[in-house]
């Protein structure tokens, strides 16, 4: 065989497994800038609105939670 054709060959099968590593790679850290991205809008977000009600002083503050949030214990408990 040619040793030109030869080289290319290996060329060619080296770009592709270089261009194979690099979507890899891409994917990888769009999973992740995802991931943050979400804990982000999950957490800090609830984690601002419970540090403005804890701040404020305003007892209507407190009626304003989700029913989620108030949950009664004591009726869990019976």
């Amino acid at each position: 065989m040619n040793n030109f054709k030869e080289l290319e060959r290996q060329q060619s099968e080296a770009f592709d497994n270089a261009g194979n590593k690099i979507k890899k790679k891409l994917n990888n850290d769009i999973s992740v800038f995802s991931f943050f991205g979400s804990v982000i809008d999950l957490y800090f977000s609830r984690m601002f609105n419970v540090m403005a009600d804890l701040t404020s002083n305003d007892p209507s503050a407190e009626s304003n939670k989700d029913d989620d949030d108030n949950i009664d214990i004591n009726a869990l408990l019976k």
